[in-house]
């Protein structure tokens, strides 16, 4: 009696090396400027400066109603401090 213990293992590593070289050839999508960055309104009365909890990057708001680009990674923490306010890129959909 035969058994198929062995074809088994053979497909399951077939599978495996299917999945790595498939998973390998696809590139990683780099980060469009659009995506990495997050623009914040200062509304406060003097000046601000914030610093990104994840990257650590300073953010400096100079006057009320400056324009920062923020990384998106550091977007929630930003968002969180009194007086700023999230707000669409205001140099256009093809800035930076």
């Amino acid at each position: 009696m035969s058994c198929c213990g062995k074809q088994r293992q053979q497909y399951q590593a077939s599978a495996q090396t299917h999945q790595t070289s498939k998973s390998a050839s696809i590139p990683a999508q780099p980060r469009t400027a659009r995506d990495s960055v997050a623009y914040f309104e200062y509304t406060g009365k003097t000046t601000l400066t914030v610093i990104g909890s994840v990257t650590g990057k300073y953010y400096r708001f100079d006057a009320p109603g400056a324009i920062v680009a923020v990384d998106q990674l550091d977007r929630v923490t930003v968002a969180a401090v009194p007086n700023l306010r999230q707000v669409r890129n205001p140099y256009g959909a093809s800035a930076i």
